[in-house]
């Protein structure tokens, strides 16, 4: 029994003993050995651009070895606390017994630790050291990385991975070769994705010079480029770009549409287009036509703000009649003359809201005058002025009505718009040509100008056909009857 005791006492403090020991160790070990493991991960990943700095390299395997050294060292702490442990247990063992005797009472004897507890402890202090062959590892692996880093994949393969949607790294490619083939590639696999990626890639790696130098040499890249400026409203960019491509009429264009777009003001508007057009009209002769036309809405857009001002301050009885729906600021040079032959037809003409001040200034034709003048006094009914607007002199000084687009345009005209019956009869037998006259007549009902032509050919058998053509009763039918009647005229059939 005594035996058993001291045994149990004995495992006692050997368990102790064993256990602080045990403690001291896996605190150390699992200092030690979390360092271990954290460099090594700091080798292990280490990240791509700094594999390039092999002075990094160094320092960390400088510093793994500096964690070998404070290994051994906390090996022999751990050695001389253990030396310590086992002295302290021999010397309380045989108090420790007699304690127990005399006490006289039974002490429970704690277990000791599990097989399965002991082995994992075991396990997590045993750590894989950090050896010179690691290192090497390590290195190689670095080298094989950097390797791999400095050689880009192909171009073809790069491209391939863009249109199926795959990740891809453009950075890769560094010298101007390499990416000038990927531009290449995106070009022959006709894909516009690849093509404007791989186009601003090269755009925002290499010189000015030299990215519209490339570019030029291939019009579809350049086509993607110009679209993309485009559709993401890069004007500036694009204006410039066109320039340099020798575009210069495209450029112009843009530009002058810009700057109708996005003047916030009119006087805003004003300016920019004058600087449109010293910028790119003035001296292109290839663009003359169009800079005159630009000049003269320069000049014509100050003139439409005075209008409209004195319209604000001395509206007509007119405007009462026929509202203005629309300003007349910004509107063509057309638009203008027939506002200002539908509101200020009567004006001076040395006034500068008189129609005949603007046909001067712009030197519009005279047809464009007066199918403008025509329209505007259609829809105001105004007849009397249009007939003097016809109105020219003849050879002896006398007065007849001759338009320049001809009647029978003239006929067809104020007959949309529901112009009266002897409005359109007395306009139909101005018409010079006989066979002409006869059939606009017939067309628009000019019944008493068709009988007339007829009685003027002496062509009874047509006017007899017409007479019979017509209701009976009627004023025009009644008019062809008395001709036909008569006995005065020679007719030839």
């Amino acid at each position: 029994m005594d035996a058993v005791v001291g045994d149990g006492i004995k495992g006692l403090s050997a368990s102790s003993d064993e256990s602080e020991f045990e403690s001291i160790a896996s605190d150390t070990f699992s200092e030690e050995t979390a360092d271990l493991k954290s460099a090594k991960q700091t080798l292990v990943n280490l990240p791509l651009e700094n594999y390039d700095d092999l002075e990094s390299v160094s320092e960390l395997v400088a510093d793994d070895c500096a964690h070998v050294e404070g290994l051994k060292v906390s090996f022999s702490k751990v050695e001389h606390k253990s030396a310590k442990v086992e002295r302290r247990s021999s010397s309380t063992e045989g108090q420790q017994l007699n304690d127990f005797i005399q006490d006289g009472t039974k002490k429970s004897i704690p277990s000791f630790p599990d097989e399965n507890q002991y082995n994992n402890q075991q396990k997590a202090a045993k750590k894989e050291p950090l050896t010179w062959e690691l290192v090497e590892m390590l290195q190689s692996e670095l080298d094989q990385l950097r390797k791999s880093l400095r050689q880009p994949p192909s171009a073809k393969a790069t491209i391939q991975k863009m249109i199926m949607g795959e990740e891809y790294l453009l950075e890769r490619y560094r010298s101007k070769e390499d990416k000038l083939c990927l531009l290449d590639e995106a070009i022959a696999a006709c894909d516009g994705n690849a093509i404007t990626a791989v186009v601003l890639f090269l755009r925002s790696s290499t010189e000015s010079r030299i990215f519209t130098r490339e570019l030029v040499l291939r019009p579809a890249a350049t086509e993607h480029y110009i679209s993309y400026l485009r559709q993401h409203r890069l004007y500036e960019d694009l204006i410039w770009f066109l320039k340099v491509l020798g575009r210069t009429e495209e450029a112009a264009m843009l530009s002058y549409s810009v700057a109708l777009s996005n003047a916030k003001s009119r006087q805003e508007k004003l300016s920019k287009m004058q600087q449109c057009y010293r910028d790119f009209f003035q001296s292109d002769v290839a663009l003359a036509t169009e800079a005159a036309l630009i000049h003269d809405q320069i000049n014509l857009l100050p003139s439409q703000l005075q209008i409209e001002e004195y319209d604000k301050k001395n509206a007509a009885q007119v405007f009462y009649l026929l509202p203005c729906k629309a300003s007349v600021v910004g509107t063509s040079v057309i638009t203008s003359l027939f506002y200002l032959c539908l509101y200020h037809y009567q004006s001076p003409e040395n006034c500068m809201n008189s129609p005949q001040f603007l046909l001067k200034a712009h030197k519009l034709s005279e047809k464009q005058f007066q199918w403008t003048a025509l329209r505007a006094r259609s829809q105001l009914r105004n007849w009397k002025d249009i007939d003097k607007l016809f109105e020219t002199k003849g050879f002896f000084g006398g007065i007849k009505m001759k338009p320049v687009m001809g009647f029978d345009r003239v006929v067809a005209f104020v007959s949309q718009m529901k112009a009266p019956r002897e409005v359109l009869t007395r306009y139909c037998s101005l018409i010079d040509d006989v066979d002409k006259r006869l059939e606009v007549a017939t067309r628009f009902r000019c019944h008493r100008t068709a009988i007339d032509t007829y009685t003027q050919q002496r062509d009874r058998l047509q006017l007899l056909r017409y007479v019979a053509s017509l209701p009976q009763g009627q004023q025009d039918w009644t008019y062809g009857s008395d001709i036909l009647k008569t006995s005065t005229i020679k007719w030839k059939n």
